[in-house]
């Protein structure tokens, strides 16, 4: 428990440094809390436990390890509405990673190769207009360098769910910030991409934070 407060601490600060610098680290601490019944609509978020794939990029004499995720997108809010995500992955060495940045598009295919699933689209692919129901629903990717680090946990955050957000002012009524309800998924990953065989991801929390 003391491990995941001051986990979620160092987060907050980590996010402070790269959206708003100094002045949302001096209101990080009073961030609201998302409305227990959802205020606005919702998408539907499946989502599959992170896995890693070795993938031999063009000019490499050797394979590079990813992160990913297989994600499926459903609209059941009773209008059509645009999924834009906006997906981040904080670790426990205090990087702030955005899906899909420095990922070659050669990565994506490696992965839909091996997930063998005709429905898995490109990330950018799924960026728009999401029609309403089961029928219309849309299976992407989260994805992530590995890198070298050794990184015990990390928090995959899914922006572009929910349509619930709320503003933060300061003592004079001026908007200082503004919060949007997001999905928050904890993992325990097994420090480097080398130690998978031997501790195995585990997903240790699932919930929705104003972000």
């Amino acid at each position: 428990m003391l491990y995941q407060s001051f986990y979620r601490a160092m987060c907050w600060v980590a996010l402070a440094a790269v959206t708003l610098t100094g002045l949302f680290s001096a209101t990080a601490r009073s961030a609201p809390e998302p409305s227990i019944i959802p205020l606005s609509w919702e998408l539907g978020f499946e989502y599959e436990t992170p896995r890693l794939i070795w993938v031999r990029l063009p000019g490499q004499n050797r394979d590079t390890p990813y992160w990913y995720m297989t994600y499926k997108i459903v609209n059941n809010t009773g209008a059509e509405q645009n999924w834009v995500p906006d997906i981040d992955i904080f670790t426990s060495t205090g990087q702030l990673i955005p899906s899909g940045q420095n990922v070659p598009p050669v990565v994506i295919r490696a992965i839909q190769n091996a997930q063998e699933n005709p429905l898995l689209r490109n990330p950018i692919e799924v960026v728009g207009p999401l029609r309403q129901g089961e029928d219309e629903a849309m299976e992407s990717i989260i994805v992530w360098p590995a890198g070298v680090d050794d990184v015990d946990h990390v928090q995959v955050f899914i922006g572009g769910l929910s349509g619930e957000t709320r503003v933060l002012r300061d003592d004079d009524g001026e908007k200082i910030a503004i919060f949007r309800k997001t999905r928050m998924l904890d993992f325990e990953m097994p420090g480097t991409p080398a130690n998978i065989v031997v501790k195995p991801v585990k997903c240790t929390g699932d919930e929705w934070i104003m972000r």
